[in-house]
């Protein structure tokens, strides 16, 4: 069972804002901790993905379970045919990674 999402960003990172929505709104509707870490390099390393010239994407979204299992969700947010931000396959794809989980 999912324990919490987490959002990898960075301060100065373009889309935080609208990937935090996304996360919050997901982690209210069921009722799952939402935490939010920036600059953590290290989880980043540890967890996260990296383009072909091992540099780090942001933001990323993991889901962490109860037994400490940190899962990938998605890197950035993805976009729309027209090349614009699709929050709704965002929402659903960590929708999927938390009932997958459960």
């Amino acid at each position: 069972m999912v324990r919490r999402i987490i959002l990898a960003t960075a301060e100065g990172a373009p889309l935080r804002r609208q990937a935090e929505r996304v996360c919050r709104k997901v982690a209210e509707a069921n009722n799952i901790k939402f935490d939010v870490i920036s600059d953590d390099w290290e989880f980043l390393y540890k967890y996260g993905l990296r383009d072909e010239m091992g540099g780090i994407d942001l933001p990323q979204v993991f889901v962490e379970l109860d037994d400490g299992t940190v899962k990938h969700v998605m890197t950035r947010l993805p976009l729309t045919d027209e090349g614009k931000i699709d929050i709704k396959a965002a929402e659903d794809l960590l929708l999927r990674a938390i009932r997958s989980s459960d």
